[in-house]
């Protein structure tokens, strides 16, 4: 289902923080806390087939983030010598690591039953569960989808120290209803929003508090005990909310979802839904940068998006069809208006 804008209308410019209470405890695998960290890291996965998505998201963020001092990590199930070549020469400092079918299996326990999940969602939607274990590794890590495009300066997004996402308007809650009923004992105080997992920050003050393997686990919870629709970002806000894990509330502008007004304007526009930047022709022709950022991948020699293009036949992407489209759908707006008077008014079309 995807959410109508209004309800994105008092997300902008909100920041909220909660603190983990002294005598919260985590369960899980004990973590070291004597450590030497590296800077920071942003973390994305893709399957083999995808690295155009990763070379476009890459070309922008290096454009708009010229003073970030630090490494790209990435999750992936099998991506090419060459093009793990041409990925570096777009950013030198990434750290490639398998995250296979094999690999999510043993994570989550033989026993487990991963069909109906991996039916919805790429398999890469679990590699975010890893980024506990990166803290390690890395003073702060960053996760971002790859369908999404950078169009500003992430400096201030770094500000967080624990943990930090964008939250869903309040009306996520009723949509998740049955799921919010079975896990009632695991919501805290009520206080936190729910998430969109495309962006997450993970800071040191996490380390000891919350594990990869507590991840894993609480998402077979959900996918054993209520079925596998936004597993990935309940298990998360399961965990923060039952351990009263600190938060940040990230701004709109970290992650705008394309339907929301204003994206033009947000330093991180997120493709929700079919329609991503590579597969739709409106998409296409309202963020051409995209199609920059893919050119700068081309001309490595990596291959683009070869699938099927979706809406073309509604939102061309050439300059004629598009007028012609136009000038059809004025007709049947035209139309439409004359039949209106006669309709129910119950019956609400959006034409739009």
């Amino acid at each position: 289902m995807q959410m109508g804008w209004q309800g994105w209308a008092g997300l902008k410019d909100e920041s909220r923080k909660g603190r983990l209470p002294a005598n919260a405890k985590s369960s899980g695998r004990a973590v070291t806390t004597s450590h030497k960290t590296k800077r920071r890291a942003i973390v994305c996965a893709i399957t083999a087939d995808y690295g155009f998505a990763l070379g476009s998201l890459i070309a922008g963020f290096r454009r708009h983030n010229v003073s970030f001092d630090g490494s790209f990590v990435v999750f992936h199930d099998g991506l090419s010598a060459e093009n793990q070549s041409r990925l570096r020469q777009l950013w030198p400092d990434i750290d490639f690591r398998p995250y296979t079918q094999a690999i999510l299996s043993t994570s989550f326990g033989a026993d487990v039953d991963l069909g109906t999940a991996l039916e919805l969602y790429s398999p890469m939607i679990f590699a975010k569960f890893e980024l506990p274990d990166l803290l390690a590794e890395y003073e702060k890590c960053l996760w971002l989808d790859v369908d999404m495009l950078i169009q500003g300066d992430l400096a201030e997004i770094w500000a967080f120290e624990a943990l930090a996402w964008r939250p869903l308007p309040d009306g996520a809650f009723a949509r998740r209803a049955d799921v919010m009923a079975t896990f009632a004992d695991l919501r805290g105080d009520g206080s936190y929003p729910l998430l969109n997992g495309g962006v997450i920050g993970m800071g040191q003050e996490l380390r000891g508090q919350l594990t990869t393997p507590d991840l894993y686990g609480m998402a077979a919870q959900l996918l054993a005990q209520t079925g596998a629709h936004s597993v990935d970002e309940l298990a998360l806000y399961f965990l923060a909310a039952s351990r009263s894990l600190p938060l940040d509330l990230l701004d709109l502008r970290f992650n705008h979802p394309v339907v929301a007004p204003g994206g033009r304007d947000a330093a991180i526009v997120h493709a929700i839904g079919p329609d991503k930047f590579w597969n739709s022709t409106p998409l296409q022709l309202a963020y051409p940068d995209w199609e920059r950022n893919l050119a700068e991948w081309r001309a490595l020699g990596g291959a683009g998006y070869e699938g099927q293009l979706r809406l073309a036949d509604v939102q061309p992407a050439t300059p004629e069809a598009a007028l012609k489209s136009a000038r059809n759908r004025e007709y049947w707006l035209g139309v439409y208006a004359g039949l209106r008077s006669g309709l129910s008014p119950r019956l609400r079309v959006d034409l739009r």
